[in-house]
């Protein structure tokens, strides 16, 4: 006697039931700190969109860090001017509340992961304009020599650096500048840096380029 195959649908961390990736927009009304709740219990039961695992928070308008509670699981946050994919630990969130931000802040959920990052905006309204520094040659980098990029500002909120060619170091804390040093990290040539939240960024910044002479650009937020 032959036996016989079952076959059931399954879900799992990468693959939502039905093989569907669904997105849902919602725009946060937290204008006013919040809080707002997004209930999701009919969505889920109604199998339309039964998880959600990344959420794409824009809170480049908002005054205030913008923070996503679960019902089950961490708490998300996102910064002042800042936007981004950020997962949810929580696959079945029947509900969300939403507060902070100080602005309507647009959210865009998934029922697949995203790629997981980070940004500042360029031009967030409520904070100082954004300050450029530019070297070409008339000031350091001396090739393979240290030196200051940015001083120590305890206002400054982010970095941005763009790299010649040539690879670049860092010492975010404004110490000695060693390949696989203490704090220290490298960025390749042609890439572009930008600081992460939590990241130590008011200090006296120091780097090492291996090139002289090359015009590149850095650019630190208030």
């Amino acid at each position: 006697m032959s036996g016989s195959a079952r076959f059931n649908r399954i879900s799992n961390q990468l693959m939502p039931q039905g093989n569907n990736a669904l997105m849902m927009a919602y725009t946060a009304q937290t204008a006013t700190g919040g809080p707002d709740t997004l209930d999701l219990t009919f969505s889920q039961s109604s199998n339309k969109m039964d998880q959600i695992q990344a959420v794409f928070i824009d809170n480049s308008l908002g005054t205030e860090t913008f923070v996503i509670t679960p019902e089950f699981g961490t708490t998300i946050k996102c910064p002042a001017g800042w936007q981004g994919w950020f997962p949810i630990a929580a696959p079945f969130p029947s509900q969300l509340v939403f507060t902070g931000g100080g602005a309507l802040v647009p959210l865009v959920f998934t029922n697949v992961p995203m790629p997981v990052g980070a940004w500042p905006a360029l031009s967030p309204i409520g904070s100082s304009p954004l300050i450029w520094t530019s070297f070409s040659g008339i000031t350091p980098p001396v090739a393979n020599q240290q030196f200051q990029l940015f001083p120590a500002d305890p206002t400054r909120k982010f970095v941005m650096f763009r790299s010649p060619a040539n690879n670049t170091w860092f010492n975010p804390l404004g110490g000695l500048v060693t390949a696989g040093g203490v704090d220290c990290f490298t960025i390749n040539g042609n890439q572009t840096f930008i600081s992460t939240p939590g990241m130590p960024v008011v200090s006296a910044w120091t780097a090492i380029i291996g090139v002289a002479s090359t015009a590149y650009s850095a650019l630190s937020g208030n």
